[in-house]
């Protein structure tokens, strides 16, 4: 009867976020289609930047808290305040930088005015990107997976009624305010999903999550460090991973500019490798994501009560699940790929893109699971390390790949880095095992 429960259990986390997915891809096919290809390009442009900054604001605490409630339930209202405070003063930072930064960073590294809008829309996401974060961090530490899964749908349909609301309403617009709606329906979503999150969690999480607020010093030192020891070496691997992301759509633009494209040309050309294809390719990635969410606070327990045969036949388990799925749409991108991309952007522009790319992406699903996998057995360092030499590879081969055979050079590049680094992450887990006899 329990293996039911759990079975049952497990059945419903993944079928949330099925759903949320599938509100997810209505919502970018009203978006792309209502944005074009020239606006979608300047998104796409933007989009590196924008996960950089991301990355830097919430530095990887939300992942740190996750783990660390998971384990320590007792100190949890140190650790929360301790996580709050600190992606708080992370933000208010980085929300005045692009305050000033965001017209050099326009014209002189995408060489494209036109993107400040949406760099001035991100000064908003950024805040709210690092809060909801947060709080489903600390909702998901405490087991409350259902629920965090949940808001994904809320965030979802936040962004999906905020595209519809204000494309009815502007009607005809330029293509730089255009493109900035995209920016702020991300933020809109956000909203939601903290509003999800602090709704529907259970009485007994809301309570405690209410009286962490109560009595409390923001910072706490021995908190603090336990943190930072998991987040540090967690977002330097991301900041290493987001910078090479960031630096894409720069080194792209340079090189086509000096092959005498002109900007509406890069933007269109970026638009349909960023925002079409490899969009369309990690789309199916919420499969890994939603099995990740399941596998963190059932993980830690398991490693918190000594049992880590157990915990690493989870491990193995959600793995296989996710390359099998992976596995799955891949194949149907393959042969079926022009279709999809029909239905979700009005046109089969990157189709010839599409069929390069989807069966080696396979790899891309398991990717999720390998990195929560390695936070977990305390190896954040080796992410670090794995993250740093793909990136490192990345950088060079977007260079020399572009230059030879222009934007087909992105999806070869992305590819090379991620079989290096999953690959990486593997031996580490694999030396891992074997040195602890498991």
């Amino acid at each position: 009867m329990r293996k039911k429960n759990k079975s049952f259990y497990f059945i419903s986390i993944l079928s949330i976020g099925f759903f949320a997915k599938f509100i997810s891809l209505f919502s970018k096919i009203i978006l792309t289609r209502e944005l074009g290809v020239e606006a979608l390009g300047l998104f796409s442009l933007v989009n590196p930047i924008l996960v950089f900054i991301i990355t830097l604001s919430s530095f990887s605490l939300p992942n740190a808290l996750s783990t660390l409630i998971s384990k320590y339930p007792n100190k949890e209202k140190k650790i929360f305040l301790s996580a709050l405070f600190i992606v708080c003063f992370f933000s208010i930072i980085l929300m005045i930088l692009l305050v000033l930064l965001s017209k050099d960073i326009s014209i002189y590294l995408l060489h494209n005015y036109d993107t400040i809008y949406c760099l001035y829309a991100s000064i908003i996401l950024v805040p709210l990107t690092t809060l909801s974060a947060i709080i489903k961090g600390y909702f998901l530490g405490k087991g409350e997976v259902k629920i965090t899964s949940l808001s994904q749908i809320f965030e979802e349909s936040g962004r999906l009624l905020f595209i519809i609301t204000i494309f009815s309403l502007i009607g005809e617009v330029d293509t730089p305010y255009k493109a900035s709606i995209g920016v702020y329906s991300l933020a809109f979503g956000e909203i939601f999903q903290i509003g999800a999150n602090l709704s529907f969690c259970s009485f007994s999480s809301r309570r405690d999550f209410i009286n962490n607020f109560n009595k409390v010093t923001l910072i706490n030192k021995a908190e603090t460090k336990l943190l930072m020891n998991i987040s540090l070496p967690l977002t330097s691997s991301r900041i290493i991973g987001s910078l090479t992301y960031c630096l894409e759509p720069i080194i792209f633009s340079y090189i086509m500019m000096k092959s005498g494209f002109t900007n509406n040309e890069i933007a269109k050309e970026y638009g349909i490798i960023s925002g079409y294809v490899l969009s369309l390719l990690i789309m199916p990635g919420f499969i890994s994501y939603t099995l990740s969410n399941y596998l963190i606070p059932n993980m830690g327990s398991l490693l918190a009560k000594k049992k880590n045969k157990e915990a690493i036949k989870l491990f193995y388990k959600i793995t296989l699940l996710c390359f099998i799925l992976g596995l799955l749409v891949s194949i149907i991108f393959f042969f079926f790929g022009d279709i999809f991309l029909k239905i979700v952007f009005g046109n089969t522009l990157g189709h010839k893109y599409l069929k390069i790319f989807s069966l080696p992406f396979v790899i891309y699903y398991i990717e999720t699971p390998i990195s929560v996998a390695l936070n977990m057995f305390s190896l954040s360092k080796k992410s670090l390390i794995s993250t740093f030499i793909s990136s490192l590879i990345r950088i060079v081969f977007l260079i020399i790949f572009v230059l030879l055979f222009k934007t087909i050079g992105i999806g070869i590049a992305t590819m090379i880095s991620i079989y290096i680094d999953v690959l990486m992450n593997l031996f580490f887990i694999y030396k891992f095992i074997k040195r602890n006899n498991i």
